[in-house]
């Protein structure tokens, strides 16, 4: 089942739960809310952080309630010898024992108990989750709005929820405004170089030089240099690279997430141009630090040269 189905499916005559995907205010979430299902006492509750403890703690009697709750968080599925022992503990568990077991790396496996995704959901889930989380804190949220603030912050879970919160304590009307998210929600750097690239790809030269100049507010001449770089980097890489976009993700430490919006814009260019916008945007760095142009015509220069 997914994070999202979790509260209305919890089966509390479970073994146990896997909980596994790279978002991790997901996984957090989902064991908060098992182990507020399971209600047991804290002295009941046993965090491990290897299967031996593990193990150990799994086959331990209740001390004051009926049942308890084993949380191993960040359990690593790749030792295949636990694994193994894992599924024939599974066979004849502990019935006073329910385990919760979570891996930011998904688990496609069947191992007979609750398997819960914990991967990243799409807009659209994220859109509707933002309206009905503004709903429950007293406030409306229109749809185009709710997709504004997603856009914002690069879809990440954890910060949505942390901006709505704010924006439901932050806003005296009931409806969350444009102008509200404006003020409140700090802007992602990253979606604003995305916002850059797409400026480029159009040739809107306006747009993109209105970006550049806003984002000096934020950032040296220096850092958005190095932005730049590292992102039309990481697209030619994607365009030439034979590995996987997980593998991509873990060797240019980069989320999955956002690797695959990088896909779609390093499409709109040839190979080619990219690798020159890469070479180019490596000279740039030298330019700035010799001294050879202003910060002006440095920017003037990044726009004309990546339009071309």
């Amino acid at each position: 089942m997914k994070f999202i189905e979790l509260a209305k499916k919890f089966n509390i005559d479970s073994v146990g739960y896997i909980v596994s995907g790279e978002d991790s205010y997901f996984l957090k979430e989902a064991i908060s809310l098992i182990t507020k299902k399971v209600s047991v006492d804290n002295l009941d509750i046993d965090k491990v952080g290897d299967w031996q403890s593990f193990f150990a703690a799994v086959q331990t009697m209740p001390f004051i309630s009926n049942k308890r709750l084993v949380i191993y968080q960040y359990a690593d599925f790749d030792s295949k010898p636990s694994i193994a022992m894992l599924k024939k503990y599974i066979k004849n568990p502990n019935p006073s024992t329910i385990f919760v077991l979570s891996s930011m790396k998904f688990q496609k496996s069947d191992y007979g108990v609750e398997s819960v995704s914990c991967v990243k959901e799409n807009e659209s889930v994220l859109v509707k989750w933002i309206v009905g989380k503004t709903k429950q804190g007293g406030k409306i949220i229109s749809e185009k709005n709710a997709k504004i603030l997603a856009e914002r912050v690069m879809f990440d879970m954890a910060k949505i929820s942390t901006e709505v919160e704010k924006l439901v304590l932050y806003v005296d009307q009931d409806e969350i405004l444009l102008d509200d998210i404006e003020k409140v929600c700090q802007k992602e750097i990253e979606n604003e170089i995305f916002k850059l690239i797409d400026a480029i790809t159009i040739k809107n030269g306006k747009k993109a030089r209105d970006l550049l100049d806003n984002m000096k507010n934020d950032l040296t001449i220096f850092q958005m240099q190095s932005m730049l770089f590292k992102t039309f980097q990481r697209m030619f890489f994607l365009r030439t690279s034979k590995s996987t976009r997980s593998q991509l993700s873990e060797k240019l430490q980069v989320k999955e997430y956002a690797l695959m919006m990088l896909e779609k814009k390093a499409e709109k260019f040839s190979k080619l141009k990219l690798k020159e916008s890469v070479e180019y945007l490596e000279s740039v760095d030298f330019k700035i630090k010799s001294g050879q142009i202003s910060q002006r015509c440095i920017m003037e220069d990044m726009v004309q040269f990546l339009m071309k």
